[in-house]
């Protein structure tokens, strides 16, 4: 695919560059403070579960809690490898000193009142910041920043409440990178509804490391099964679209949203990161060039992204419906005409399963209603899915759901094995207002099947997927 070759600001930070800052061994918090909702005192909660070394610091203290407490960074048994700065705006200079005297990996900084004021001499302050830590090689992230968060090791290094995975991680997760701290917190509650998030990645101002650098290292990271990417803008858009080729190049599948893609937006970009929002057409169509896959709605983000990373390469262009309700079935058909996605009539062994297993008052056709009649006959409803999904001119089955109740449950787990045996993917649209209703988080756990919460996404998703697909192909 093509490549864009144009010189950037600055090289990106590879994985390498960042593993002191992604998966530290040891983590100091400058700031480490007993008053009781402090940035100070929740970091060092948050971190309790670290699997690493962790050192506090704060002058003011001997110990807290069960840890010591030194009174400065050159005072630890160790040079840190991360140092978390719980400090106000005024100390940031001197706490940065102190990490590039002593060689620390990366710094992370809370603190804001820098650039995003538009203040001259915290625009000055800031690019003070950048330019010594660049000189003493800290990776700094920040300012005006919530920290970051990796699930695997604990090392949740932040002050903002941090989503509690209903699951454990059982292998490779969705990686949420973020300009925004709160919305990319917010969108990694969904590991809190059973989907795999292995990590939070903000940068707020991004004075040093930014969204870019987070995408480049997080292709190169085989725990990570795909990147969700919101952010507002850039100094230099190049960058975020050679990692997006990085990204490319390891089959990683990248999903962006941008904010501020209107003048009012652009505007309050500038006042909240210091960024520059830039055209969304433009970023629109590079994007497209990088093989990054834009989800329209901030909503549906992590869906996409949850998707692309269960779903193998699609093996045909059509996709199949199979539901107990012919409202949901009629409205997978318009859904699927409107965002281009192919449903052709199923072949001829599949259609005498249908036949077989239907009602005369169903719908033995794509889409198909199998009817009410799985309360009294529920095998009907996997033998109809398995044929659709053994016919080969599908690619994918879509099972809406459209009541949420535990006897509906099973059907979830039941989809996923059939997706199994078949390599296919399956989709559950839940058309319940019930939206956490019973088995969501079951359904949305499963390893093979995506859980969609909006008919016309899904039908998006299923595009993009193809379309992606056959961009990999050319």
């Amino acid at each position: 695919m093509p490549e864009s070759h144009h010189p950037t600001s600055r090289p990106l930070y590879r994985a390498a560059d960042l593993r002191p800052l992604l998966s530290p061994r040891s983590i100091a918090v400058v700031g480490a403070s007993a008053r009781q909702g402090s940035f100070g005192e929740r970091t060092v909660h948050h971190l309790a579960g670290f699997t690493g070394r962790l050192h506090l610091v704060n002058s003011r203290y001997d110990r807290l809690g069960e840890r010591p407490c030194h009174p400065s960074l050159t005072a630890l048994p160790e040079v840190p490898e991360l140092v978390v700065a719980a400090t106000p705006m005024e100390a940031a200079e001197a706490v940065l000193e102190e990490c590039v005297t002593l060689g620390v990996g990366a710094l992370v900084l809370y603190a804001a009142g820098f650039a995003e004021t538009a203040r001259p001499e915290r625009v000055a302050l800031q690019a003070r910041l950048v330019a010594r830590a660049r000189q003493g090689r800290v990776r700094l992230v920040g300012p005006n920043c919530l920290g970051l968060v990796d699930y695997a090791s604990g090392a949740w290094a932040s002050f903002m409440s941090v989503p509690k995975p209903w699951r454990p991680l059982s292998g490779p997760a969705i990686g949420i990178v973020s300009q925004s701290g709160n919305l990319g917190f917010a969108l990694a509650q969904a590991t809190e509804a059973g989907a795999a998030v292995g990590r939070i990645l903000t940068c707020g101002n991004s004075a040093d490391v930014d969204v870019a650098d987070y995408v480049a290292a997080l292709a190169e990271d085989p725990s990570c099964s795909a990147i969700a990417l919101l952010f507002e803008g850039l100094s230099d858009p190049r960058r975020l679209l050679e990692a997006a080729e990085l990204a490319w190049a390891n089959d990683k599948p990248l999903v962006v949203h941008k904010l501020a893609t209107g003048a009012s937006g652009a505007e309050a970009a500038l006042s909240h990161t210091g960024s520059l929002a830039g055209s969304e057409a433009a970023y629109r169509a590079a994007f497209a060039r990088c093989g990054a896959v834009m989800a329209e709605q901030y909503e549906g983000l992590l869906e996409l992204t949850s998707f692309l990373a269960k779903a193998p390469p699609p093996r045909a262009a059509g996709v199949a419906v199979v539901s107990t309700s012919g409202g949901s079935a009629i409205m997978a058909a318009d859904r699927a005409e409107a965002r281009g996605v192919a449903m052709p009539q199923p072949g001829e062994a599949a259609r005498a399963v249908l036949e077989a297993r239907i009602p005369e008052f169903g719908s033995a056709r794509n889409p198909c209603d199998v009817t009410a009649q799985v309360l009294t006959d529920p095998d009907s409803l996997r033998a109809c899915a398995g044929a659709l999904l053994a016919d080969p001119a599908y690619g994918a089955l879509i099972m809406p759901n459209g009541f949420a109740y535990d006897t509906a449950t099973p059907r979830y787990a039941m989809l996923d094995a059939l997706a199994a045996e078949h390599g296919k993917p399956g989709c559950i649209v839940w058309t319940s207002q019930y939206l956490e209703g019973p088995g969501a988080r079951e359904a949305e756990a499963l390893p093979r099947v995506a859980l969609f919460r909006s008919m016309d996404r899904c039908m998006a998703a299923l595009a993009a997927w193809q379309a992606r697909a056959a961009l990999r192909a050319s």
